[in-house]
């Protein structure tokens, strides 16, 4: 399969520091879960976050591909916004108050 765009594995700059956050849900979604809990309504866990990683990739378009297969400039600026937010939060951590 010819492809337009290459790209090698992305590596961190500065190392990572995985935070682990203590989770506790006081309520029962479901009446299985009821059942499972037998009465306590508390389910506990870990969420782990980075709070910060910086990385480093290298790739390159093929322009004799990119003609071949129709990629084009709009389908550029697609894969350029696609990289910058692969790691965007949809639901902030810290909700605004």
């Amino acid at each position: 399969m010819h492809t337009q765009t290459s790209s090698r594995s992305a590596r961190t700059v500065d190392p990572i520091v995985a935070l682990v956050h203590p989770i506790t849900r006081i309520a029962v979604v479901t009446e299985a879960e009821a059942e499972k809990q037998s009465g306590d309504n508390r389910t506990m866990g870990r969420k782990f976050t980075i709070p910060y990683g910086l990385y480093a990739a290298h790739g390159f378009v093929s322009s004799v591909l990119a003609k071949q297969t129709g990629f084009d400039e709009g389908d550029l600026e697609l894969l350029w916004q696609a990289l910058a937010q692969m790691f965007k939060r949809t639901v902030p951590l810290h909700p605004a108050k």
